[in-house]
């Protein structure tokens, strides 16, 4: 579009933004249309150099598709790796 995030926020109705984000949903444009064409096309080499009885792959096996970081517990996930290495650790009299 060629305009920064806030200009948008400033022209665009709320009617055209939904608009694009069905579009996005139906046809994705953007940094996840490029992910699926790197997708296909690795899957398009991967599969055409196989080897004889080889597990053909589809696009979606290439490429991670990217999610939203979950929200992470952090005094949780110390404490597991506190009780893992305490498990681990040998005493000494």
């Amino acid at each position: 579009m060629g305009r920064t995030p806030r200009e948008l926020g400033r022209l665009l109705t709320s009617e055209e933004l939904t608009e694009f984000m069905a579009l996005d949903l139906v046809e994705p444009f953007g940094q996840r249309r490029m992910d699926d064409c790197f997708r296909l096309l690795a899957a398009l080499i991967y599969n055409s150099n196989l080897a004889g009885g080889a597990k053909v792959l589809m696009p979606g096996d290439f490429l991670k598709v990217w999610e939203p970081p979950v929200e992470r517990d952090l005094k949780a996930e110390a404490e597991a790796i506190y009780q893992y290495f305490q498990k681990r650790v040998r005493r000494q009299s």
